[in-house]
């Protein structure tokens, strides 16, 4: 297990901001005096959603001796002095020669140790932090005043970003088009050569993406969750009259899909959009690489004039294979009857034809056309087309052996016909006779819906995921019981909006399930829901040694097995749980000092201090020399409000080698110092 240390935690809320800004010097421009930040991140309810955090995610890694919300209060000085109304906001000015960026925290009362410690400087309600602290930097009152002007202004997300992106492009135009000219004279890469990517082709993409970058007024970033679901939201506001803008519009009010619900691991649905406008777009940006893969994006737009955009299907993965069905609507200027044989086919064969071309290329040997008619059929009264397709596995572009004999990563066959103006495809002429009926059915309606929306199975994901995975990591254990992560994309008035979304249940499943995987431990040995549940015991099928030694090396192997299953229900902050299987642990051993460690530090973390200091004294009592042991004790003492005996054990630790102790400590001088 990782340990984090308050140094670390600083860094993730102040100043990771700062070193990522550093990488962005060579882009700064000239400074406007008293600009407005180009960058705005804003924290919102912190002590809210710090509880929350603890309450979903645990109280983190229990080597640390203090959960995530504890050490960010004691970062801040405790938090009962922060205006919790208002949002902690740090902002960043791009400039030369380094950028500015500052962070504003609210406050109810002041608080003089988070003044001295972070070199702060004190408005009426708020005090202004420079980033990183040590920097002596002017901030500008405008820059004070848009900092203010957004803690106040309210936030529903815990976490928001907002990007200025179209003025900080315009502000350093100059200096990114020197960059990517330097481009042209770089020399390409071992993988890029065989992928035949020329410097001139990363540029001109580039370019290209920048092109559309530059068309966004806004982009805006935020992250809710609560104790059922995470979130992430995207906003990004088109600049007017671009052509962002015009693909950025709210659609036709009408659908035929309404009624058409695909049940497969991944589904998929969309109303009407001006399709090969998005297509447009994304080939602007990744064109000439998809080309050289053999996807010819011109190709692509000219069959999509054929279709409104609006679509709906599924698809469902097994370990050879996959099952697909889907429903296109096409435009009323198509003509149905001709469309398949005049436009579809023809267009397929010719897009294939390009792709395998570009594949020989790439894999430096002919292969077989992938794509193959097969008969027609009647189905429900229907003409009913059918083609092969084979999607062979290729090497590694940069491999030095190739092998002629690869075997078919994918072969499958499916079918397709037209109802009236829609489209439809399925796996076989059974599976399409039922989604023909279900297309006769099927009448304009109400659009209901964002425009386009998607979900996963995570269950099945994580399936493919374990199967791929080698030596069959995690196969003698049955997966957990996974919901679906869903996404949406949602276009109006020159903004396009995007939301993703998982429960807080199935992150924890996942990382519990692997992390046991990890761990060796069974599906049994992990509790997430009933903290004071009743604990697994080890089936007792073998008969009991004869032996003292022998029944010593179970014991303590037994021992072994119930300490992992107490620090990885410690690690996802069931503490209670931890706590019994670390007196498993030693009852069976009662010279494992790390279950002594571990116990007391979970005990640490429920703040029952009088029952986590003696077990922590066992544990430096039996291993003296172990600095992470003082580290910890020294942590829980912090916690206890005992800072004196702590900085005793911090520089005990620090003595013994103990990283965290030596950053600490260097952290708290450079602190008094200033």
């Amino acid at each position: 297990m990782s340990r984090k240390s308050k140094l670390q935690n600083v860094a993730i809320l102040f100043l990771a901001v700062s070193f990522v800004l550093l990488a962005l010097r060579p882009l700064a421009a000239t400074p406007v005096p008293g600009e407005s930040p180009d960058f705005v991140i804003k924290i919102s309810d912190l002590e809210k959603n710090l509880t929350l955090l603890d309450n979903v995610f645990g109280k983190g890694d229990t080597q640390v001796g203090a959960s995530f919300s504890a050490q960010i209060r004691q970062m801040l000085q405790d938090t009962n002095w922060i205006d919790h109304s208002r949002a902690i906001v740090i902002g960043v000015v791009i400039q030369e020669p380094m950028p500015i960026a500052a962070a504003l925290v609210p406050f109810r009362q002041p608080n003089e140790a988070f003044q001295a410690n972070y070199n702060a400087s004190k408005a009426t309600d708020y005090y202004i932090v420079p980033l990183p602290p040590d920097r002596p930097v002017g901030i500008s009152d405008v820059f004070k005043s848009s900092l203010s002007g957004a803690s106040r202004s309210k936030s529903k997300s815990f976490v928001t970003i907002d990007i200025g992106l179209r003025r900080l492009m315009e502000q350093n135009e100059q200096q990114i088009r020197q960059m990517l000219s330097r481009l042209e004279n770089m020399p390409a890469a071992q993988g890029a050569q065989d992928m035949t990517f020329s410097p001139q082709d990363v540029r001109g993409m580039m370019v290209n993406m920048l092109d559309t970058a530059a068309q966004l007024e806004t982009l805006t970033f935020s992250l809710d969750f609560n104790e059922e679901k995470l979130s992430i939201h995207t906003e990004a506001k088109a600049a007017s009259g671009s052509e962002l803008a015009k693909l950025f519009v709210s659609q036709e009010a009408t659908s035929l899909l309404n009624h058409y619900t695909p049940e497969h691991d991944i589904n998929f649905k969309s109303r009407s959009y001006n399709f090969s406008g998005l297509l447009k777009i994304v080939g602007n940006g990744f064109g000439k690489i998809y080309e050289k893969m053999g996807f010819d994006f011109g190709q692509i737009a000219a069959i999509m004039e054929h279709y409104t955009g609006e679509m709906a299907g599924g698809i469902s993965f097994s370990q050879d294979t996959f099952h697909f069905e889907g429903i296109d609507v096409l435009k009323n200027a198509t003509s149905p009857a001709n469309f398949v044989e005049t436009v579809y086919l023809p267009w397929i064969e010719k897009f294939s034809q390009t792709m395998i071309q570009k594949i020989e290329e790439l894999n430096g040997q002919k292969i077989e056309n992938p794509f193959v008619r097969t008969a027609e059929s009647q189905v429900a009264g229907y003409k009913v087309y059918g083609a092969k397709f084979k999607l062979p596995d290729l090497p590694d572009p940069g491999a030095e052996v190739r092998f002629p004999e690869r075997e078919l990563m994918y072969e499958f066959e499916w079918r397709f016909t037209t109802v009236g103006n829609l489209f439809v495809f399925a796996e076989s002429d059974q599976e399409l006779g039922k989604l023909i009926k279900i297309a006769k059915t099927l009448k304009p309606g109400p659009a209901k819906g964002p425009l386009m929306a998607m979900d996963f199975d995570l269950g099945s994901y994580m399936e493919l995921i374990r199967q791929s995975m080698p030596n069959g990591f995690g196969s003698d254990r049955p997966l957990p019981t996974l919901g679906k992560m869903n996404f949406a994309l949602d276009f109006k008035d020159g903004q396009a909006f995007t939301t993703s979304s998982i429960r807080m249940k199935d992150i924890k499943n996942i990382v519990a399930y692997f992390s046991q995987a990890a761990f060796g431990t069974t599906q049994a040995s992990m509790n997430f829901d009933d903290e004071n549940g009743t604990l697994p015991e080890f089936a007792e099928d073998q008969p009991e040694p004869e032996k003292e030694e022998e029944k010593v090396k179970i014991a303590e192997a037994r021992a072994t097995d119930w300490f992992k299953k107490g620090a990885l229900c410690a690690t996802y902050g069931n503490d209670r749980a931890a706590i019994k299987y670390f007196e498993k642990a030693l009852a069976l051993d009662p010279q494992h000092s790390g279950a002594y460690f571990e116990q007391g530090i979970s005990y640490g973390q429920l703040g029952e201090y009088d029952k986590a200091i003696p077990l922590l004294n066992m544990a430096v009592q039996m291993e003296p020399q172990n600095g992470l042991y003082y580290y910890g004790r020294g942590r829980v003492y912090l916690l206890a409000g005992d800072k004196e005996k702590a900085m005793v054990d911090f520089k005990k630790a620090a003595q013994l080698g103990d990283e965290d102790a030596i950053n600490y400590l260097e952290y708290i001088r450079r602190a008094k110092n200033g």
